[in-house]
């Protein structure tokens, strides 16, 4: 009940910006999805923008369209929802040969031209579409492309934001 009075008091006045800190924390279900329908309806009907500072990621995602991760008082990185969708998204990785890499990128580009292909290492690829590692295989190789590794492609989104915080690192 103090959470949400807190934020009751909070939207007098009927506010431009809110600045809320782990709004959800201490609500039961009901309460967390009514929280989240009251949010949007203030930045969508009302226009006003709000500022959400949490650790709960999976609720952050059901609201926010801009994202920006702070560590130690720093900013780390800035981002939109489109690119941690990009991200996170399911696809395909391909590891190949470091002499092969732009190779493979051309092939898989005259092959699949509606597909973003992006260049993730020195010897790896990621697919942003979900698309049969096997016929990709196949592909190079019959291309000459040397083919170390595939696999497809979930990463969630905690992991995607604890390889920020670690510079990038995988952990």
């Amino acid at each position: 009940m103090k959470q949400r009075l807190g934020i009751a008091i909070s939207l007098l006045g009927n506010p431009d910006f809110l600045i809320l800190d782990e709004p959800i924390n201490g609500l039961d279900p009901e309460g967390v999805y009514e929280m989240r329908k009251m949010l949007k309806v203030l930045n969508r009907e009302n226009g006003t923008t709000i500022l959400i500072a949490s650790h709960i990621l999976s609720e952050l995602y059901k609201l926010a369209t801009d994202y920006a991760i702070i560590d130690g008082g720093r900013l780390i990185d800035e981002f939109s929802k489109e690119t941690l969708e990009r991200a996170c998204s399911s696809g395909v990785q391909i590891t190949v040969e470091p002499e092969y890499l732009q190779d493979a990128k051309k092939l898989i580009g005259s092959r699949y031209p509606d597909v973003q292909c992006e260049v993730v290492s020195n010897q790896s690829l990621r697919l942003h579409e979900k698309i049969n590692p096997a016929d990709i295989n196949q592909f190079l190789v019959e291309n000459k492309v040397r083919v170390c590794g595939l696999g497809t492609n979930e990463e969630d989104i905690e992991k995607f934001f604890v390889e920020k915080l670690s510079g990038g690192q995988a952990v």
